[in-house]
This record gives structure tokens, sequence and C-alpha cells, in this order.
């Protein structure tokens, strides 16, 4: 792998300079060669750097070869993306800023390469688990502190096998309810792609599954901060509170929430007010492991106001057809084929 590469891409998306391509192909690398510790660390790291940062003369240039030549000096292969000479100038906050994060990348990239260097032998590898689920499925997970993780369908969570001396990190995608030990020295923390949340000991939702373009988390105990991995401001939720990112526009809005409606999908619970069919459907996709097959304009206009309590799905479906005037078929109620002209 060219680390070199996994370090300009950091230091764009730090910077708030990268584009969409170069934020996947980050995670891409991250994901492909087990960096997420060492992402999470250089993110920490810019974030405590972060308040320091004033708008003033800086000279760019020079301190990048500076710290270059201090990475050649463990490295002689490495190079970073070059930007052109230029003397004494006046930068913006935003220029500023992207030069303070080049900065801190490769004062990170010395210490990283010093430390790794000198400290490979002695350092313990650390065994990640990963447990995912299809659609149709839950799982319960236990952890060695009391921890337990309900997993929607088709979601995913990484952990290493044993948590380490001060915090406990794990990797989520998709759809979990969290019950988490209470442990002041050692926090709990859920990193997910572009955003992580922070607990001590709590009880939360959180929602993310990649197709959707929101992030929803959900607090029914205790208190969580969450927030994206490159801003310092974060959102303390308080019990009874649900915050919604718009992953697009970053906007947050914090509202209250129907408990039952938001965690029963663990129980089998469904409570939709005036939902779209499509939503509802992608919904019972998850947690029944079915795939509905219909044509755009058969759900056009449907809004579903229902509530199931452990129902078969084939029970759910005849509440459907009847409320939507909507025909289904199927054989093995796996593949479930949708007809109808919509209601409008």
């Amino acid at each position: 792998m060219n680390k070199n590469e996994f370090y300009d891409l950091l230091a764009k998306e730090l910077s708030d300079t990268a584009t969409e391509d170069d934020k996947a192909r980050l995670r891409s690398l991250i994901e492909e060669f087990s960096l997420e510790k060492e992402y999470q660390a250089i993110v920490s790291n810019w974030q405590n750097e972060l308040s320091g940062i004033t708008e003033r003369t800086y000279n760019l240039e020079r301190v990048r070869q500076r710290v270059i030549r201090g990475i050649q000096r463990k490295d002689p292969s490495f190079r970073m993306g070059q930007v052109p000479a230029r003397k004494q100038a006046f930068l913006s906050a935003q220029a500023f800023k992207v030069a303070a994060s080049l900065l801190l990348l490769a004062a990170i990239s010395i210490f990283t390469y010093i430390f790794y260097s000198s400290n490979i032998e002695n350092t313990p590898e650390v065994k990640w688990i990963e447990k995912q689920t299809l659609a149709g499925q839950t799982t319960i997970l236990t952890f060695k502190d009391g921890s337990e993780i309900t997993l929607n369908g088709q979601s995913s969570i990484r952990f290493p096998e044993n948590f380490g001396p001060t915090s406990r990190e794990v990797f989520f995608s998709g759809e979990g309810y969290f019950d988490i030990a209470t442990n002041p020295d050692k926090p709990f923390v859920v990193h997910m792609k572009d955003y992580s949340l922070k607990v001590l000991g709590t009880v939360f939702n959180i929602n993310e599954y990649d197709s959707k373009e929101t992030l929803q988390i959900s607090l029914l105990e205790g208190k969580v901060e969450v927030g994206k991995n490159t801003s310092r401001e974060k959102i303390t939720l308080e019990p009874g509170k649900q915050v919604t990112f718009n992953r697009a526009t970053s906007e947050a809005v914090v509202n209250g929430f129907d408990v039952l409606k938001t965690v029963g999908w663990k129980d089998k619970i469904f409570i939709f007010e005036a939902e779209p069919l499509h939503h509802v459907l992608s919904v019972l996709e998850k947690r029944y492991g079915v795939i509905f097959q219909y044509a755009q304009e058969v759900a056009v206009g449907c809004k579903i106001n229902a509530s199931f309590k452990d129902e078969s799905i084939k029970t759910i479906l005849k509440a459907l057809e009847h409320a939507t005037g909507i025909k289904y078929s199927t054989e093995d109620y796996k593949s479930i084929i949708l007809s109808g002209n919509g209601c409008q």
C-alpha cells in the first residue's frame, strides 16, 4: 500500500478540500488495510489542535519542507503531494486550515514512523472480530464488560477481541440497539464512516444504513456526544432526544421521539404513521429477509398508517393489500411481486 496516498487523502478530508471520490478512496484504504486506529488517532489529534488555529502569516512551503525532511530521515522514500512554492503569504482562515492540517499530519507521520520502527516487536497484534447480519436476521452480541448490542438486518460491526486499557471502540454500519455498561474510565466510542459517537454508559439506537441520506441517533438513557470526525463541534443528547444528521449538508436536527416506534424493530413491533409505502417495504425487507419487486408507480401516493406486533409477513402483506388496493403475488414469501396503480 502507498501510505503517502492515505496521508494526502486524510489531509484533504481534514481541510475540507476532499472530493467525493477522495472520500471514497480514503474509506477504501482504511477498510482494506485496517487503518481505522491510525485514522481515528490522527482525527483526534487534529480536533485537539483545531482550536488553536488562527489566521496569520504562515510560510507553508518552508514548514512543509522541514517536516518532510524529518520524515525522510526515517523513511527516505517518503513523498507528500506538492503545492506550488511560495514566499511569505497571508492565508485566509480556510487556506491556513489546509496548511495546518498538512503540518499536523506530517508531524503525526514522523511520530508514527519513529514509534512503530522502534516498538513494532513489542506491540501486541490486535485481533479484530466482525459480525454481519443478512436481511431478516437479528443478532445479539454480549461483550465481556456486560455491554449488549442488537444488530438489525443488513448491519455490521467490527470490534477488537479485547478492548484497550483506556477506551472501548467499535466500527458500525446499519441499525443497532446499544445497551452499554457504565465505565467512566473507558468511554465507549462508535465509529460510523464520517461520524462518531462517544458514551460512558447508556442505551441508544443508531440508524445509519448506507442507502440512507441521514444518520439518526436516539437516546433512551444516559448521555452521548456525537458529531463529524473532522469537527470539534459535537451535539450532546439527553434521554428522550433524537438527532438526525443530513449527510449531504451536515445539518443536524434534534427532536423528541417515540421509543416504541424507534426501537420496536428488536421485537418485530412496527408503528407506521403516514409513512410512504416504499419506506415501509424497505423496513420489512431488512427485518423479514424478503425482496419486493415493483414498478415505481405502484407505490406512488401510498401512505401507511398501521402497527404490527410480531406478525408474520403474510399477515402484514394482507393488511397492506387491504389498505392500499395493491396486489401481491409470491411462491415462497421471499420474493414478492407487487402490482397496482398507486394510491393517487
